[in-house]
């Protein structure tokens, strides 16, 4: 009868061990301190740094930028020939000046849409002072509806 020999144990290894023995496989240092930085997390901290500076210079100009655009102000009544589009945006004058407008390329032409619950509602409010021949006022988004027309934020009748 032949003897079994016992298994021979192999040590345990720790996640510590395990990864110096990783680590001196991919040609790092084992015996790095917690003083000492390799050239990579000395670069990484400066690519953070670097993408904060760039996040923010990005929000700072873009405050910049909004807050330049104008929104435009008239008040006067609705002149005829108003018309709504297929894509349900209506566009109409006022007998008013138009002021702070933004760039669009018509000025003193108003749009909105109708389509929307608020443009439902300035849509009541535009028929009733339209038909009652009333004044109202109208404030602009600072953006260009169709990219040439100022968008209505909001509508007032006034008198």
């Amino acid at each position: 009868m032949t003897q079994k020999s016992e298994p021979t144990l192999r040590p345990k290894r720790t996640f510590k061990k395990i990864n110096k023995i990783r680590e001196a496989k991919r040609g790092g240092s084992c015996l790095k301190t917690n003083n000492q930085k390799t050239n990579i997390e000395k670069q990484g901290g400066k690519i953070i740094n670097t993408k904060l500076f760039i996040m923010g210079l990005v929000f700072i100009s873009t405050l910049i930028f909004f807050s330049t655009s104008h929104a435009a102000d008239e008040s006067g009544t609705i002149d005829s020939g108003w018309n709504i589009y297929s894509d349900g945006n209506l566009f109409f004058y006022l007998s008013g000046s138009q002021l702070n407008g933004p760039n669009c390329p018509i000025t003193e032409r108003w749009a909105f849409d109708t389509t929307t619950p608020l443009g439902k509602s300035f849509f009541s409010a535009f028929l009733t002072a339209y038909t009652t021949g009333k004044q109202i006022r109208v404030v602009g988004t600072g953006t260009c509806t169709h990219g040439n027309t100022e968008t209505v934020a909001e509508f007032s009748v006034i008198n």
